[in-house]
């Protein structure tokens, strides 16, 4: 392994540079999703929405979340870590406009299933992947520090956002707000697509010695 570098004589160094970026975008793009953010709020989302055995509907919750770990541990070294990445986006976006037209429409079932729906689709792909990507982007040299500025960031966008969205909830009503999100999802499909390059099986970035 070579030596460890600070994070400021990486972001003087392009390569490095660009994938600390791409690497802390990564856990960006995983606020931005906003399942763990929404999920304190799926129970309460159920009764907003008069879906019938409201605390059962969010119990699966958990069996979701479950299943999409289950289903995360046996595709990801098949199918590798950009496709799923990708499909986590997408099928989460869709499960966002599904809940915006279930409320909307006041059908509690439309919001209820998608709702449930999309902390599956978020635990197949960015709830364990973020974590994954962002190591595997980053050499040895910088993978210490990198990783540390990602989690921070991570968590103070999550404790944000999740303190923002009750409020935001009741301005742009449940079905702007989860509008909102889904269009949230497709930017994350363009910054995968642009920026997140496949990492499975990648070998450790070689960093010239400092000179």
């Amino acid at each position: 392994a070579g030596a460890r570098i600070s994070l400021h004589s990486a972001l003087n160094r392009r390569a490095l540079r660009s994938r600390l970026f791409v690497a802390v975008g990564v856990c960006v793009a995983n606020v931005a999703i906003s399942a763990l953010a929404v999920q304190p709020f799926a129970t309460e989302l159920l009764l907003r929405a008069r879906v019938p055995s409201a605390y059962q509907m969010g119990a699966l919750v958990g069996v979701a979340k479950l299943a999409g770990v289950l289903c995360c541990i046996a595709l990801v070294d098949r199918l590798g870590r950009r496709p799923l990445l990708l499909a986590g986006a997408a099928t989460t976006a869709v499960c966002w406009l599904a809940v915006a037209a279930g409320f909307a429409s006041a059908s509690p079932a439309l919001v209820a299933w998608p709702l449930v729906g999309s902390f599956f689709c978020w635990n197949f792909s960015w709830s364990g992947l973020m974590w994954t990507v962002s190591a595997e982007l980053l050499p040895d040299e910088i993978r210490a520090p990198g990783m540390g500025l990602a989690v921070v960031l991570f968590w103070l966008l999550s404790f944000a956002l999740a303190q923002g969205l009750d409020p935001l909830l009741n301005a742009l009503t449940p079905q702007g707000l989860f509008s909102a999100l889904a269009a949230s999802c497709a930017l994350v499909v363009g910054f995968v697509v642009a920026c997140v390059p496949e990492t499975k099986g990648e070998l450790p970035v070689p960093v010239s010695p400092i000179k």
